[in-house]
């Protein structure tokens, strides 16, 4: 009766003792998609539905895999940590896509702007070459010669 009670004891300090292992592995494994979660957030992902929707669902496969895990099922929840990596990579990926689609439409409005201004000063040199000199002006005699 005696190595009963001490071979359960055992077992349940095992036990104890591999969910505490689980669950550190599983913190650890949790930290990458936690971090790029954090950079999607900084790289405004909120702000582009399309990245918001991504980073939501990322997030919410972090928390599903917290269940996972505290149920035991490592496997399932590896997976889905690895799916909401991948997820919060994608929303990073679209909100840096919008950001560099309004930086380059912004960039094709100062060109436009800058031809405008250009072809502008242009046509102005024009009408100035072609208007006539001023009359009132006379001609210089050359060199050498007498008026």
């Amino acid at each position: 009766m005696k190595q009963m009670y001490t071979a359960m004891i055992a077992l349940s300090i095992l036990g104890i003792m591999a969910g505490c292992a689980s669950d550190k592995e599983f913190k650890r494994k949790a930290e990458v998609p936690t971090t790029r979660i954090s950079v999607a957030e900084q790289s405004g992902a909120v702000q582009v539905p399309t990245a918001a929707y991504y980073l939501e669902l990322s997030k919410k496969e972090v928390e599903e895999a917290k269940t996972l895990s505290s149920k035991g099922k490592q496997k399932q929840a590896t997976s889905l940590l690895q799916r909401a990596q991948a997820d919060a990579e994608l929303a990073i990926a679209l909100s840096r896509e919008d950001a560099e689609k309004k930086e380059a439409a912004e960039t094709m409005g100062r060109v436009k702007q800058l031809e405008s201004e250009t072809k502008t000063e242009e046509e102005g040199k024009t009408d100035d070459e072609t208007k006539p000199e001023d009359e009132t002006k006379t001609e210089e005699p050359a060199e050498g010669s007498t008026p």
